[in-house]
Order: structure tokens, then sequence, then C-alpha cells
């Protein structure tokens, strides 16, 4: 069971965690698999320009999705799009056991040119960030012939391309190549208008803020009205004869 406190990152407040955890509960509502992780998506990115604070796989599992994320196939199809995207040559990749923190590059110390990546899936907690990490790793070896070893990834030149690179790819179209599962187009049609509207009606009194606290009121409202609109663009999509209305 996931608690409401492992969303948080360190900082984070009440009203974050409030705001995170109704609308994980919204998108979880969903039943369109597909439809359900582009809205996880968009709204993680949104909690980004909003400056929410969250734990991006804390929220992904509460929202009700996990399938594929770990998927060693798809994996390799999120790195190698990258790759292609950068105008990198894919390394080849390798799942098995990493000692630390699930994922790592191997080089050559003397030639100082990278060889492969592996992978851990039991051991990743976010595979998206592991593999940009090592896509920065990559790029500085081929670059630089440097590997940025040990602390030296927590330098600001590092982080520099890191931050670059998540920023370009976290949250964007990419990610879906994570989440890919093969669906019928009956499937990824199947949304259903009005439970969406009975779920997105249950989260405004289950919500409580402070006395006076009208800043939190405000931008809660504002997620919502954000998700509703993001609901209703994907009935246009499909060419579903519904719309949410509050």
């Amino acid at each position: 069971m996931i608690k409401l406190k492992d969303l948080l990152k360190e900082g984070n407040s009440e009203r974050d965690a409030a705001m995170v955890s109704g609308v994980a509960d919204i998108v979880s509502k969903v039943k369109d698999k597909e439809n359900r992780k582009d809205i996880a998506n968009q709204m993680m990115n949104k909690f980004d320009l909003e400056d929410v604070e969250f734990n991006k796989d804390s929220f992904l599992k509460l929202s009700g999705i996990n399938e594929g994320v770990y998927n060693p196939a798809n994996i390799k199809a999120y790195y190698e799009a990258l790759c292609k995207n950068e105008k990198v040559t894919p390394l080849p990749l390798r799942f098995g056991r990493v000692a630390k923190g699930g994922a790592a590059l191997t080089f050559n110390p003397k030639t100082m040119k990278p060889l492969y990546i592996s992978f851990d899936v039991n051991r990743m907690s976010d595979p998206e960030q592991a593999v940009i990490h090592e896509l920065t790793h990559q790029i500085k070896l081929e670059t630089e012939k440097d590997a940025y070893i040990g602390k030296r990834d927590q330098t600001a030149k590092f982080k520099k391309l890191e931050n670059r690179l998540f920023e370009k790819y976290a949250y964007s179209k990419f990610s879906n190549i994570l989440w890919k599962e093969n669906r019928s187009i009956d499937e990824k049609l199947s949304v259903a208008g009005s439970a969406a509207r009975e779920i997105i009606h249950s989260i405004l009194p289950k919500t409580s803020f402070a006395a006076g606290d009208t800043d939190s009121q405000k931008q809660h409202q504002k997620m919502i009205d954000d998700l509703i609109k993001t609901l209703n663009k994907f009935y246009e999509k499909y060419n579903i004869d519904k719309k949410i209305t509050l």
C-alpha cells in the first residue's frame, strides 16, 4: 500500500500532497489505460510547471500506471529513441543485476570508450530517469572522454547536460514508449464520460483546506479545470460524442 507521505519530496507542503493525491485518484479511474497514461503524463508536466513537488514513481502507481515501464523491450526502445533524437549511436543494453543504483554504464578505462549500459529492473525506481542519466554519461564519454564517475556526476557541468535532457524528454511524447502496450482500437475508444464526470465531482468535497486558504483552493480548482480540458481533448481526438462539464 502506498501512503500519502510517499508522494512527497522533502519540503513539500500538505496542500500539494492533497492535490497530487486527488489528481492521482481521478486519473486512476479513467478506464482506458492508454488515455490514463497520456493524462498522467500531461498532469506530471503540469505539476512541474506549477512547481508542485511530487514523487513520479509513487504518483504513477497511485494512478494505476506501472505496466510496461519496467519492460526491458520498452526501456530499450525508449533509450534508442532518445539516442536517435540526440544523434547518438545506441550502445548495447544488458538487463540483469546491477550492484548499485539500478543502472550503470561500462567503459574501457584506457580508450575511454563506452561499451554497454546495464539496467536492473528490480532496483530502478524510475526507468526514465535512469535512462537519461546513463545517456548523459555516454554523451560525456564520447564528447569529453570523461566518465564523471563517483560523485562527479553531481557536478554542475554534468548536471547541466542531464537537466537539459530531462527537461526535453521526461513527461514528453517519448515517455509513452515506456508505457507502450498493444491495444485494440475498441479499447482505445472505451472512455466513459459519465464516470469521468462523477470522479471529478467526487474529488471536490473530499479535499479540505485550512480556513481562509484561498490560494490553495484556487490552485486546486485550476488543476481540476486543466484535467477536464485534457479529458475533453481525448474525446475530440477519438471522435467521441462526450464532453465533461462542471
